[in-house]
């Protein structure tokens, strides 16, 4: 009360709530696909870990199970870190909200290490006969193109099934006949 922080027990909003609050403020800033990898941090890793706790029960030893029910979930080290940086900045906009004091993210010590990646599995590389046999063993047009698409572009999978497929089929039989 003396800081003029108090917010009524009934008036507390949730992690959920907050979370949300957080992802409408910046949407209008982040390209689609920054804004979808925040709200997928959220959806799927924040939101169902907390559910609906109030945002003032987040503290550093809250955060530090979090993070250990990443590691237990077997989340990728460069994930869990992507995922803590956004949910600092949850806590960062709670903070500037007045709905809490203090942003634990802040005191945690982030995991440390790379993925791990197994040395012996290595890419294999097509030449361009074994590209051509792979696509015309195909009969439908759109999965020509997802194979065309990633063996000589380098998209990532995402990038090749979120394509405009009508622009896309174009694009890729000219380059291939």
């Amino acid at each position: 009360v003396e800081k003029g922080s108090f917010i009524a027990p009934g008036v507390v909003p949730t992690l959920s709530e907050v979370a949300d609050m957080w992802l409408t403020f910046k949407k209008p800033n982040l390209r689609h696909g920054t804004f979808d990898t925040y709200k997928g941090h959220v959806s799927h890793h924040i939101r169902p870990y907390y559910g609906e706790t109030l945002i003032t029960k987040i503290n550093y030893a809250a955060v530090e199970r979090f993070i250990d029910h990443c590691r237990n979930e077997k989340v990728s080290i460069p994930t869990t870190k992507k995922i803590l940086t956004n949910f600092g900045a949850i806590m960062s906009y709670a903070v500037k909200r007045r709905y809490i004091d203090h942003n634990h993210l802040k005191e945690v010590e982030k995991p440390k290490g790379k993925d791990e990646h197994k040395e012996e599995e290595e890419m294999t590389i097509l030449l361009l006969e074994q590209i051509r046999a792979l696509v015309e063993k195909e009969d439908d047009i759109k999965y020509q193109t997802i194979y065309m698409m990633a063996c000589l572009t380098g998209l990532r999978q995402g990038e090749i099934l979120g394509s405009k497929w009508d622009d896309v089929n174009w694009k890729a039989r000219q380059i291939f006949v």
